[in-house]
């Protein structure tokens, strides 16, 4: 799973090529409700606008695809089809430039004319916008495009970018949509690990206080302050577990930034032996680690 993937688009125009962030794996894929609405859009802007082809375009790291495509007579392009970017396509350079391309008529256009699949398909003419998620990865493009000259008034450009931002405010709602659960799923594991991770400590409180009432007159002032810091490291490693894992869930939320640094594995075995060790004691049970030496480990650093 990857976190930023890259494509690079050919922009014919300028003849440059240029490096985008496309969607990455952790991006949710439209819902079978999105994609039928989209799809409705699609065949309806093709009927307006009397274009044999709509489609909705999809960068992939090294090729386009064709995500959708108006359900209309004549379109030449099918679902899923894909061009490899060595050809500087349409939909490259709107990425690429990330604005509105308008080509009336490729066949006479010097830079459109050669090397050109959509003209051997007899798509000569093309309008497109590009389309990204709120974050500024790249989805792809909406686009039209038709098998005869075609200059596109204005309405139908501003049909388009209608189109354009019905299918961004979608992708925003779906990535809005994973956040939340993502979030919930912190909540929820972040209550079960202070269930589980917090009652040792404090039942080994509890259990050296009970001893202490039960035998606070046998006990010498020895034993007496030998149970009171027991008592005290204990509180402290419950309160700095506690700080630990609310620094956690700040960092599961995005308000933290993670910084790792080489620690002393040793070192962190030891801490969360004294973590545990009170408790043990208190059931007669003796913790014992074997020292392997100092084995540096890449992590962030809990407070301590």
């Amino acid at each position: 799973m990857e976190y930023n993937k890259y494509s690079r688009v050919n922009i014919r125009e300028t003849n440059e090529t240029k490096k985008v962030r496309i969607a990455s794996d952790f991006k949710p894929e439209p819902t079978e409700e999105i994609i039928e609405k989209w799809q409705s859009l699609l065949d309806l802007i093709a009927k307006i606008m009397d274009v044999p082809s709509a489609l909705i375009m999809k960068l992939n790291q090294e090729s386009i695809e064709v995500f959708q495509k108006s359900q209309t007579e004549g379109n030449p392009y099918e679902n899923g089809d894909k061009e490899e970017l060595i050809y500087g396509l349409y939909c490259e350079t709107v990425i690429g430039k990330q604005e509105k391309l308008l080509v009336s008529d490729a066949t006479k256009s010097k830079i459109w004319k050669n090397n050109n699949p959509d003209i051997d398909l007899n798509m000569i003419s093309y309008l497109g916008m590009p389309v990204n998620y709120p974050d500024g990865e790249v989805f792809g493009t909406v686009c039209v495009l038709d098998n005869k000259e075609n200059n596109y008034s204005e309405v139908f450009e501003d049909l388009i970018d209608k189109m354009r931002k019905h299918i961004e405010t979608d992708l925003e709602l779906l990535v809005s949509n994973q956040q939340l659960k993502e979030l919930n799923a912190t909540k929820d594991k972040f209550f079960s690990i202070i269930g589980h991770d917090l009652k040792n400590p404090f039942n080994s409180l509890l259990g050296m206080n009970e001893l202490l009432i039960q035998n606070a007159e046998k006990y010498s002032p020895e034993k007496v302050r030998h149970f009171a810091k027991q008592m005290y490291d204990s509180s402290k490693n419950a309160y700095n577990l506690l700080e630990n894992l609310l620094e956690w869930a700040r960092i599961q939320r995005g308000e933290l930034e993670v910084e790792p640094v080489k620690i002393n594995s040793e070192e962190v075995i030891n801490e969360v032996k004294e973590l545990t060790e009170p408790l043990a004691n208190s059931k007669d049970i003796n913790l014992q680690t074997t020292p392997e030496g100092n084995h540096p480990v890449l992590a962030d650093r809990c407070k301590q």
